[in-house]
């Protein structure tokens, strides 16, 4: 018999600018499911004496912790974990995105890089957000390359602008500029 399991939340959906709420929701919700223990440091372990039904239930449950996460991510950036299978690593790696976003001490190059086009953005905010990042940089005396910013531009996309991504990388590379790339995303 198959076992199909959806779990309905009443929190937002990580968005980017939502995630220290998110962080706290996710936990607590992964708490309240009992799955808490797949997604702590340490691996859970399942009793070698455990019956089959006790087995196949905690296989389930240790497939749910990820699944559960994974469904309170925004469409346009589950990217980050499309790769990841471990609850663990999956919560690191958007801690890892999300926590730098919010640090106030970011490294020069992160500050330019971390950026990714959230659902609330526009394309203008967007672009914006990593234009003014770089002016910061600059005022600090550290000069990010304009190809660099040009592409940062585009690496951060969502799925729906890989159209208009693959147009600008067809061009040479001495067209892709930061002007360039703003001019063909705000057309």
């Amino acid at each position: 018999m198959e076992m199909v399991f959806v779990e309905s939340c009443n929190f937002e959906k990580l968005k980017g600018e939502n995630y220290k709420q998110w962080k706290f929701n996710i936990k607590m919700h992964l708490l309240n499911l009992g799955l808490r223990e797949f997604v702590d440091k340490q691996r859970p372990v399942l009793d070698t004496e455990a019956m089959r039904a006790d087995k196949q239930n905690f296989e389930l449950r240790k497939a749910k912790a990820p699944s559960t996460i994974c469904l309170n991510i925004d469409e346009n950036l589950k990217s980050i974990v499309y790769n990841i299978d471990a609850p663990t690593a999956a919560l690191q790696e958007i801690e890892n995105v999300f926590a730098q976003e919010q640090s106030k001490n970011w490294s020069s190059e992160d500050k330019v890089f971390a950026y990714f086009f959230l659902p609330s953005d526009t394309m203008s905010s967007y672009i914006g957000k990593i234009s003014q990042a770089a002016k910061d940089l600059e005022n600090a005396g550290k000069v990010i390359p304009d190809d660099d910013i040009a592409y940062r531009m585009l690496a951060n996309l969502p799925r729906s602008y890989d159209n208009i991504v693959m147009q600008l990388y067809q061009l040479d590379d001495k067209n892709v500029t930061s002007l360039n790339v703003r001019k063909f995303l705000l057309a």
